[in-house]
């Protein structure tokens, strides 16, 4: 899959951004129908979708599942201090800020119960942006994200 063109590369990921907001029941179905009569493209989809699926089990819980009570308090929004080093977020322990975005604040963290030892990225979704919509991209650029391994 290294030598892919960018063209190929953003066919799969669209294609398993679609694969992933169906039920996980039709996933290999609609790839099977949406990739048509190229199987090296379906192969590399339902290899994607795999990683994607492992990484999911691997991560656990979502982020928002544990962010919520952190950030959740039913009054006003409380001033943006950010999440401390040490903090810890489900599993993860913070390690520090990586960055702050129109959809919240990024931490880079690593895994804190002995599972597995890796370095994520930890994105945190601000007040205002947990629309169902917003949420829904959010989540699916969780499972593709997940699937990557990469130094940055």
């Amino acid at each position: 899959m290294n030598d892919l063109t960018a063209d190929r590369w953003q066919r799969l990921d669209a294609l398993l951004a679609e694969a992933l907001a169906r039920d996980p029941a039709d996933r290999t179905a609609y790839l099977r129908a949406a990739c048509g009569g190229d199987p090296a493209l379906y192969a590399e989809a339902v290899a994607l979708l795999d990683s994607a699926s492992e990484a999911a089990r691997a991560l656990g819980e979502s982020a928002v599942t544990y962010a919520t009570p952190l950030l959740a308090d039913g009054g006003e929004a409380p001033p943006e201090v950010g999440l401390a080093p040490g903090t810890l977020v489900g599993p993860y322990r913070v390690v520090g800020e990586a960055g702050r975005g129109g959809m919240g604040v990024v931490y880079r963290a690593r895994r804190a119960d002995g599972a597995f030892e890796k370095t994520v990225a930890l994105k945190l979704v601000k007040r205002g942006m947990d629309t169902d919509e917003v949420l829904a991209r959010f989540r699916r650029e969780r499972q593709v994200l997940a699937g990557l391994d990469h130094p940055g």
